[in-house]
Formats: C-alpha cells, structure tokens, sequence
C-alpha cells in the first residue's frame, strides 16, 4: 500500500499556542473529517490494525480508536475494532466497554 498526497481536513483546524504544552497545537470546533487516499500496489488479500489517537478539549480527554484495514475478495473493509480513553488517562471521563 502506498499513500498518495497528503491527509486532507475539512473544515480546515486552526492553529494555537498552547500554554500547558507549551507547544501549538490544530483544534477543530465542529465535525471534522479526514481523507487519506492510498494505492494497493498487490490485489493479494490483507488484513492490518491501525490506531488513531485525539484529545478532546476542554476537558483534555485523550482518546484511542483502534482499526482494521482488510482487502478480502477484492473489496476493501475498514472496521472500528475499540474504543478507548488512552491507558495513562486518570481523569472522570471514560469509556465504557
């Protein structure tokens, strides 16, 4: 598999420093979505596990939705496996399972 361009946003996020970070950091206020096109170089079949990691703010929450990317008889399946507060995350908000 081979990624082509880059990942796409929409709307755009905006960019500010952040104090507690020290750093800046994209922030979006409404739904986001994100592209990322991509060529199968072999039409062989293939399962793999990916993980996408975002803090929700204000309440800096961090987030991990764990995947998996299969090409089985010729189509392509993206299945959402789990949903969790990242593991060092000891605050009030969690995730049920």
């Amino acid at each position: 598999m081979a990624f082509k361009d880059s990942l796409l946003e929409s709307p755009v996020s905006l960019e500010k420093y952040d104090q507690v970070l020290e750093m800046p950091v994209k922030y979006f206020t409404s739904t986001t979505t994100y592209t990322q096109f991509f060529n199968l170089k072999k039409d062989e079949e293939f399962s793999t596990l990916g993980k996408v990691e975002f803090l929700v703010e204000p309440e800096c929450v961090p987030y991990h939705v764990f995947f998996r990317l299969a090409n089985q008889q010729g189509k392509l399946v993206l299945e959402q496996t789990k949903i969790i507060t990242a593991p060092n995350y000891h605050g009030p908000f969690k995730i049920k399972d």
